[in-house]
């Protein structure tokens, strides 16, 4: 790319400030209402199941479903995964309840096997 070619693009790499805003709050309320209704509906478990509305964790039943034991390890990884957005969104409150969650809740002492892809990434 070039200043000439680059010009084509302009319109995309500027956002006025109400625009700014307006995603900005799109952002925060989007994930507002995702970790509103992990925390209704799933904690402590990994992740919440959108189409039941349950938490959904390790099967314990069927060890061998690498579907799910592959990714989830009992970890509470939705609300860890959350602590750095509460911070970026400026929910200092909601970060010091999730964090006393975290340190008092979380255990790693688990006969399990982690999947390094979802540890990394949270």
């Amino acid at each position: 790319l070039n200043n000439e070619t680059l010009s084509v693009y302009n319109n995309y790499l500027y956002f006025s400030e109400s625009e700014r805003i307006r995603l900005k709050n799109l952002a925060k309320s989007m994930f507002e209402f995702g970790y509103d209704g992990y925390m209704k509906y799933s904690y402590p478990m990994d992740e919440l199941d959108p189409i039941h509305c349950v938490g959904r964790g390790r099967d314990h039943q069927n060890p061998e479903n690498i579907n799910i034991n592959d990714a989830l390890g009992d970890y509470m990884l939705t609300l860890v995964d959350s602590l750095s957005s509460l911070v970026v969104f400026g929910n200092s409150t909601e970060f010091i309840k999730a964090s006393k969650l975290v340190i008092e809740n979380l255990n790693f002492e688990k006969n399990s096997t982690i999947q390094v892809f979802e540890a990394t990434i949270r």
